[in-house]
């Protein structure tokens, strides 16, 4: 797919999230997810807390945790899916990072022909840290 990029790998910004509560809210924008769909792995201590799927027959059968939501994007080429989930972070040695993995980015400026250059994949927010 035109402006589609391999996957990348990003941190969730904070300090000490061990023995912790999180909640977080996925959204992707990314166009052709009937196609492809986009897999988001959330790892935590070196191990794999969560695997989201955006997009494919996973979307479409409602995904656990999905809030049903579409958001309002600039073109019909790109349609989005917002998902929350929460995540119980146990006490671990060393390895306290909450890591983030997606499987495929695109630049909207390759697909959408705007002036937006950003190589983007899932976009995050934090709903609840406790």
């Amino acid at each position: 797919m035109k402006g589609e990029r391999e996957g990348q790998r990003s941190k969730v910004k904070g300090e000490g999230y061990s023995n912790r509560r999180i909640g977080l809210e996925f959204y992707c924008l990314t166009p052709g997810l009937e196609e492809e769909p986009v897999v988001l792995t959330v790892k935590y201590g070196g191990r794999v807390l969560d695997e989201v799927v955006f997009g494919g027959e996973a979307q479409s059968s409602k995904v656990k945790g999905e809030r049903g939501k579409k958001l309002k994007a600039q073109s019909s080429k790109v349609k989005g899916v917002t998902v929350r989930r929460e995540y119980e972070l146990p006490v671990v040695g060393g390895d306290d990072e909450l890591l983030l993995e997606v499987s495929r980015t695109w630049i909207p400026h390759e697909v959408l022909g705007n002036f937006d250059r950003r190589e983007l994949g899932v976009g995050v927010r934090v709903i609840e840290d406790r």
